[in-house]
């Protein structure tokens, strides 16, 4: 009967003990700041501070003979769907699917980059500079685009968009995916997670996280 009783005893004290634990708990994350705080970077490097969905979709210049099955310059860059090449391989890149051409002029200046996550640096169309403004600095190659003629027809230049599709050969030029994967710290051995970054690898963005260890009085 006496051993019960302690018995009883000690399950009430420590049933109490939990509850203020809990309430105390509750009081001091209920008083912690929620504030969240900007981290600018005073310059931005690719791959470093910042990740780029590579040639997802990018814009490109080609002439209009090559871009269609008909072998036809007679579209004026407006190309039925069925017409339109299909794998289309520009610079670097293959074409999964080409949208939205319209047609430039006769004359265009061009610095195209090549093995680089962006086909053009600029182009001037018209008189009109399109990127960078100082268009006498090419980090690639700075050529001049005509248009061809085809029978009666012209063969213009058109600018697409290409839907970039991923390929062995492109070097991991292509990055169009997001990974959601689960991340979670290893809570068996009291880790949290403390930060988070995205990483770039084999052709798709990867949300990383940062652990640590949960020391006593909240310390980590």
């Amino acid at each position: 009967m006496l051993w019960r009783n302690t018995n009883t005893k000690i399950k009430q004290k420590f049933l109490k003990d939990f509850q203020k634990c809990i309430q105390t708990s509750s009081n001091i994350l209920n008083k912690l700041p929620r504030d969240i705080y900007q981290c600018q970077f005073k310059e931005y490097v690719r791959d470093s501070t910042y990740l780029e969905l590579e040639r997802m979709q990018q814009m490109f210049i080609a002439n209009e003979y090559d871009l269609n099955k008909d072998d036809t310059c007679s579209y004026n860059c407006k190309f039925p769907k069925k017409s339109l090449v299909s794998n289309y391989r520009n610079d670097d890149t293959q074409c999964e699917e080409i949208l939205d051409c319209k047609i430039l002029s006769s004359k265009l200046e061009v610095c195209a980059l090549h093995h680089q996550p962006r086909r053009l640096e600029w182009f001037q169309d018209r008189g009109v500079v399109y990127g960078s403004n100082n268009i006498s600095v090419c980090s690639g190659e700075k050529k001049k685009l005509l248009t061809s003629s085809w029978w009666l027809h012209s063969c213009d230049n058109c600018i697409c968009t290409c839907k970039g599709k991923k390929s062995p050969k492109d070097n991991n030029l292509v990055t169009t995916t997001i990974s959601f994967r689960d991340q979670t710290s290893d809570t068996k051995n009291n880790m949290v997670v403390v930060g988070i970054k995205f990483v770039h690898q084999n052709n798709m963005i990867h949300v990383q996280i940062k652990e640590g260890k949960i020391l006593p009085r909240g310390k980590i």
